[in-house]
């Protein structure tokens, strides 16, 4: 599946739930911000709570927008300590932070690992001023309950204490093509389409990975005619959370840049293949120019439009097989330098080349 490449094998996302873990195990607590429509969110909290349950604690899960309102320490202490009758001590003066801090032995709490969910705006800060007074209020040498806050659109103000790590910091645009190219790997050969749909797939998902698994799970629709395939594939999707796609812009441009950084490598490399198999044949002191009319010096200098200049022109002479092959890859490089697209044809062509 899609959104477990992307949580346990692209090593940034995998990264960043290993990075929360092993800082709420470091500090007692951690708090980590992330977008507001973050891709595969459901499988990012499953993620989460595997990696926790490693450290053998209890590990629950409280979602802020189904609690009625009500506070941290009052939570915490109706539905996650263990001793029965601790709560009929708690007196206001002393305060949740406080009283459970002081407990710790006896609640149940320092065995448990909380994820809290949901938490924005005022209630988020809220429960960062509680862990943060718990943490304060706590003795050293008592095991402490582990708090992992989540906390979606913003991110809270680090002066409380409480370590943030920030999804924007950790995760990089570059990861959305390491995730393509590993799920490029299950289409079939050869491998130049394959890395061809990684490139299509992420160029057009940009940091967007849910765009690029849609584009890329239809690889070989898709390198056929991206320009006309990729905004069907989209619209006939939808996000994990059941939003649509956004409507896509710039396609050409994306599908360009694509197909530069496949193909232009590969027309180069046959500049410089076929200027070396006909080295001795070229009329380097025939006062040949390049496009702009400087003189070439270099038999390395010379393009595949000069090369054919001189085989239409007769001045130099080479089998038609690989005449051909010029023609060909002359007409590619100048479709890619000059604003246009390669076909399907022409890509099959150069991948079986």
């Amino acid at each position: 599946m899609m959104d477990t490449l992307w949580w346990r094998s692209v090593p940034d996302p995998a990264g960043l739930i290993q990075t929360i873990y092993e800082t709420a195990c470091e500090n007692g607590c951690v708090a980590y911000a992330i977008p507001d429509q973050m891709e595969w969110l459901e499988t990012f909290r499953a993620e989460l709570r595997t990696c926790c349950r490693a450290s053998q604690r209890r590990v629950k899960t409280v979602d802020v927008r189904y609690t009625g309102g009500i506070s941290p320490g009052e939570l915490l202490l109706r539905d996650y300590v263990t001793h029965p009758t601790l709560a009929e001590s708690y007196r206001r003066s002393i305060g949740y932070a406080k009283f459970l801090a002081n407990n710790d032995q006896l609640s149940g709490l320092g065995d448990l690992c909380l994820l809290v969910q949901g938490a924005s705006g005022e209630a988020m800060r809220e429960w960062i001023r509680f862990i943060a007074d718990y943490h304060k209020a706590h003795k050293p040498s008592d095991p402490l309950c582990r708090f992992i806050l989540e906390c979606a659109g913003e991110k809270p103000d680090t002066g409380l204490g409480v370590k943030v790590i920030d999804y924007h910091e950790k995760i990089r645009p570059s990861d959305t093509l390491i995730f393509t190219v590993l799920a490029a790997s299950a289409l079939p050969p050869p491998p130049l389409l394959q890395s061809y749909a990684a490139e299509l797939a992420a160029m057009i998902g940009s940091s967007d990975p849910e765009i690029a698994a849609v584009l890329i799970e239809h690889g070989q629709t898709l390198i056929k005619d991206p320009l006309t395939a990729a905004a069907p594939l989209l619209e006939a999707a939808q996000r994990s959370d059941g939003s649509a796609f956004p409507p896509q812009t710039d396609l050409l441009k994306q599908i360009r840049r694509a197909q530069v950084k496949c193909f232009f490598p590969i027309v180069e490399q046959f500049r410089l293949d076929l200027i070396e198999r006909f080295a001795d044949k070229i009329p380097i002191h025939a006062g040949l120019t390049n496009t702009f009319g400087a003189p070439i010096t270099d038999i390395w200098e010379i393009d595949l439009g000069t090369f054919k200049f001189l085989c239409d022109n007769a001045i130099m002479h080479i089998p038609y097989a690989d005449y051909q092959a010029l023609c060909f890859f002359r007409d590619c490089r100048n479709q890619l330098a000059h604003t246009d697209i390669l076909s399907y044809e022409q890509i099959k062509k150069l991948a079986e080349h």
